[in-house]
């Protein structure tokens, strides 16, 4: 039989680029017994079970996002400092062995032991969009997969001591071509443009089936993140 991980740290600040990442996971919540709290300021969504505290946050696309995420948790904590920090969602394979629903795991130092696949992740401005250049980025980097967020929420933890892991799972082989550039379909605030995303599928309705395997295969990703997440708080 084996042994449940050791409770991380409270509070645990988990951060979001999107909701699709967090939805499964936030529903599965109340039935591990934590209840939600009455919203406070900004963004964040916080739960309580007894004398912990899970604060959940959505920041939006890339490092900028991430970043205003960040910066406004620590405004509106009133002092208090996260006993670790979880940065989560999906990733981009970029080693070819990788699978969609693979999970894996970056953390610092501070971090304790987590039972999940490590690897370290290319924290990139842009997303990658194409088979070849996810290639190139493998050869060159070494990372094995590519997100756009968790860099700078890594770097801030490490800066305050702060324990931080990426648990990020894959949502597209590093095998495969991405059917759009979402970074030019992305708002200022790190949302996809709805009217946008439309707007480009009436003009190259070609590309809906592809859309269609991508939005499959986000839809097992986030399965599997809400269940290595479950696993973490119950």
């Amino acid at each position: 039989m084996t042994a449940a991980p050791a409770p991380l740290p409270t509070p645990v600040w988990l951060f979001f680029a999107v909701k699709e990442e967090a939805q499964i996971f936030l529903k599965s919540l109340p039935a591990l017994q934590w209840k939600r709290q009455e919203p406070g300021e900004g963004r964040g969504v916080s739960f309580l079970r007894g004398d912990s505290t899970l604060r959940i946050f959505i920041s939006g696309m890339g490092s900028k996002c991430a970043r205003a995420a960040w910066d406004e948790a620590r405004k509106n904590s009133r002092g208090e400092k996260p006993g670790c920090v979880l940065t989560c969602g999906f990733a981009g394979a970029l080693d070819p062995a990788l699978q969609v629903g693979d999970i894996l795991c970056q953390k610092n130092s501070f971090f304790p032991a987590l039972k999940v696949p490590e690897g370290n992740f290319f924290c990139s401005e842009r997303v990658i969009r194409r088979a070849a250049e996810k290639e190139m980025l493998f050869r060159q980097s070494g990372c094995r997969a590519v997100e756009m967020e968790s860099g700078i929420i890594q770097e801030l933890c490490l800066r305050e001591g702060i324990a931080c892991a990426t648990l990020r799972v894959i949502s597209d082989t590093a095998q495969e071509d991405l059917p759009l550039d979402f970074c030019a379909l992305t708002k200022p605030d790190g949302k996809i443009s709805v009217p946008a995303l439309a707007g480009e599928l009436i003009l190259h309705p070609g590309k809906i089936p592809a859309l269609i395997r991508l939005g499959n295969n986000t839809r097992l990703a986030a399965r599997n993140l809400s269940t290595c997440l479950s696993s973490l708080f119950a």
